[in-house]
């Protein structure tokens, strides 16, 4: 083996193993809850609030890692329905409802707990996180920008 074929060897290998040691880049929830946690930052809370809006988030991060396990294990599951050689239309189907409950009950538990950290705001507080929030984020709210055009009735109609 040449030197140079060694050289290249050797950092092919390296570089292998830091693509399998890296870690996995942080997941939606992941990255929802580090927004709110910024723009939490951005609202001077109190000590007390901290406390308890900590305590809501870990209740929630339990929850969402809960449902994302379940979800994974329901995908799993329908990439065996849709691997046989001809799928059962309606266990293919009933397994779609089973995923979609599950997201819902996600989208629900994200709902659940933005209202639960509001909960503990103040209304100067809640204004000064929606301005925080301006752009996009934890489920953020539509901005004018983004919310499509109501649909125009005809005058006089």
């Amino acid at each position: 083996m040449t030197r140079m074929t060694g050289i290249v060897l050797c950092a092919v290998l390296l570089a292998a193993a830091g693509v399998a040691g890296a870690a996995p880049p942080p997941s939606q929830r992941e990255r929802d809850m580090a927004r709110l946690e910024r723009d939490l930052d951005k609202v001077a809370l109190t000590a007390e609030q901290k406390q308890k809006i900590h305590a809501l988030l870990e209740a929630a991060k339990k929850e969402q890692e809960s449902i994302e396990e379940r979800l994974r294990a329901e995908f799993k599951e329908m990439r065996g329905l849709l691997d046989k050689e001809t799928p059962d239309e309606q266990a293919v189907l009933r397994q779609a409802d089973k995923i979609g409950e599950l997201r819902t009950a996600q989208h629900k538990s994200k709902l659940r707990t933005r209202l639960q950290v509001q909960a503990q705001l103040t209304p100067e507080q809640r204004a000064k996180l929606r301005e925080a929030r301006r752009g996009g984020g934890f489920a953020a709210p539509r901005t004018p920008a983004t919310t499509p055009p109501a649909a125009k009735t005809p005058a006089g109609g």
